[in-house]
């Protein structure tokens, strides 16, 4: 929406989910919607050419998508995996209102 060029950084993943989660704990005062951040060994320096600013966007989106649709809480997994130019990001929740134990 802002209308800008997109940008062509070298994003260094694991570093900018860390900044997203931290961002998140710090607001999460109740504890309702923790956050585990999951990073394989493989995975520890993998970097991204792209907009940082969209990537940490669509990071965030799938965070308070969670969030939104869990209002009672929820558990909140985001896992980096794979090597260098082989790897994935996963955003996932869990309804904790519906689960057991």
């Amino acid at each position: 929406y802002d209308m800008q060029p997109v940008r062509d950084d070298e994003i260094i993943i694991p570093r900018m989910l860390r900044d997203v989660v931290v961002d998140y704990v710090n607001q999460d005062s109740g504890n309702k919607h923790p956050i585990n951040l999951a990073i394989a060994d493989s995975a520890h320096a993998v970097t991204f050419q792209g907009d940082e600013k969209l990537l940490r966007r669509a990071v965030q989106n799938a965070i308070n998508n969670a969030i939104k649709h869990n209002p009672d809480g929820c558990h909140i997994t985001i896992c980096l995996e794979g090597i260098m130019s082989d790897w994935s990001l996963t955003v996932a929740d869990d309804d904790c209102a519906t689960s057991s134990g």
